[in-house]
């Protein structure tokens, strides 16, 4: 019986053994790419993305987030090159925490996000573009504006002569210009707020969109607005092609997917798939523009701020 139990003993511990073998063996070979010294694509704003790997295919360069494991693509125009191929080429590289030790930073927190070295998002949230300005990244914070509804007064005589008239509407922003300006003609918006009743339905895919804006004399355009004999009313506007990514922590990073000419824009959210909220995060695209006041810049310290509410 002795022998037998000795037996069984030994029988358990080789399997047990060969189990542990057989699972580290699994483990190094899904671990995820991040466990691998951090190679970075450099863009030419001074911001960077964690990857794996890259690919340029065409105008576009190809590359596996190493924070959300997935394929994304950026335009090759954006990238710099030299500095990411010097980065790349290092035999090895500070961790992130021996980075914040050593530049003398608080450690993150799963609130306080980096969105380029020594540059990261307040905890409290709201509405951030991220922007360079004479080679320096900085953060500035959007604030809403209200877009106010202007209609002409031919097309309000129309519909008191007509009834069965349709009359149009301009849903406009007031000032020719916005207060602030992105001096990059790619610029990444970072949005954390409390979504509106109206916006719970809508994918956060989809939530947000960059519109261009139609200046006028002492206003811009943000849609036209058709108002039919039913009181029914339809929007048309100038969206601009754009991805939105989770970020983190209820951060969503909005991307346009080309170069902005210089103009007036502005951020809105989606009520549904035709209609935005009247409350948008205005801001224009203009390089030579002087710097925007209260920037947050890498090294500085992000205010406290409470999350803006959509209205």
């Amino acid at each position: 019986m002795s022998s037998n139990a000795n037996i069984g003993n030994c029988t358990r511990k080789q399997t047990f053994r060969f189990l542990v073998v057989a699972w580290l063996i699994l483990f190094v070979l899904t671990v995820p790419a991040t466990a691998q010294p951090g190679k970075r694509l450099i863009l030419k704003d001074g911001s960077w993305q964690g990857i794996t790997k890259y690919e340029v295919v065409g105008a576009r360069t190809r590359y596996f987030s190493s924070q959300r494991f997935e394929w994304e693509e950026i335009p090759y125009e954006l990238v710099d090159w030299k500095a990411t191929e010097e980065w790349n080429a290092q035999p090895m590289h500070i961790p992130p925490d021996d980075e914040e030790e050593r530049s003398g930073l608080a450690p993150l927190t799963p609130d306080t996000l980096t969105v380029a070295p020594g540059l990261r998002l307040p905890m409290a949230g709201g509405v951030y573009l991220f922007d360079s300005f004479s080679g320096s990244p900085s953060l500035v914070e959007l604030k809403q504006s209200q877009g106010v509804l202007h209609h002409s007064n031919s097309s309000v005589l129309h519909s008191a002569i007509n009834p069965r008239y349709s009359f149009k509407q301009r849903l406009e922003l007031r000032g020719s210009h916005a207060r602030l300006q992105s001096h990059v003609p790619v610029p990444q918006i970072f949005v954390k707020i409390s979504v509106s009743d109206q916006a719970q339905q809508i994918a956060p895919s989809d939530r947000y969109r960059i519109v261009k804006l139609n200046p006028n004399e002492d206003s811009r355009t943000l849609a036209d607005v058709n108002v039919s004999v039913t009181g029914k009313q339809s929007q048309t506007q100038q969206f601009v092609p754009a991805r939105i990514e989770g970020f983190g922590e209820g951060w969503l990073k909005v991307i346009p997917l080309r170069a902005l000419e210089p103009g007036e824009y502005a951020l809105v959210e989606m009520l549904d798939q035709n209609r935005f909220n009247v409350y948008a995060w205005d801001f224009g695209v203009d390089p030579h523009a002087p710097g925007n006041p209260n920037s947050q810049t890498a090294g500085s310290a992000a205010n406290d701020k409470t999350t803006t509410s959509s209205r």
